[in-house]
């Protein structure tokens, strides 16, 4: 009887982090709408990212592909031309089964050499496939006056 305890025990201590990894990694397949709604913050930081250091490989590939060729001037952000300096999320509009959304950013950059720092509002379009989750298929920008 103690022998099964101690097992029973074991199995539940060692057991938790197998089963919390399992529904961790389910829920980053965006099954549920919750589930894609978290995913959608977190896909929009890693496209500023590769905007920001000026890496337009790594930003491509959060575009949808039939629309990559449309969008590849957007993605042409060169740190010796522009740099961006600060993006934040403003709003997500999220469709009621949470496939796609539209995404309006904050950015702040500027030109190189004049260095000051300019507003936009970036407004994307984005769509969630199981096989590749969330990519963009629209992006337009607004200027800020200041």
């Amino acid at each position: 009887m103690r022998k099964i305890l101690i097992l029973i025990t074991l199995f539940t201590l060692c057991g938790c982090p197998l089963i919390a990894g399992t529904i961790d990694s389910v829920g980053k397949l965006g099954i549920t709408e919750q589930d894609r709604q978290k995913l959608l913050p977190d896909s929009v930081k890693k496209f500023y990212e590769a905007c920001y250091w000026g890496n337009s490989t790594a930003a491509s590939r959060f575009i949808i592909d039939s629309e990559r060729e449309r969008l590849k001037d957007f993605l042409k952000v060169s740190p010796d031309k522009i740099r961006f300096v600060e993006s934040r999320i403003e709003d997500i509009l999220f469709a009621p089964d949470a496939r796609s959304a539209t995404v309006t950013s904050k950015v702040k950059y500027f030109e190189v050499p004049y260095y000051i720092v300019r507003d936009r509002m970036d407004t994307q379009d984005w769509e969630f496939t199981m096989s590749d989750g969330w990519k963009i298929k629209n992006i337009s920008y607004k200027m800020q006056d200041h």
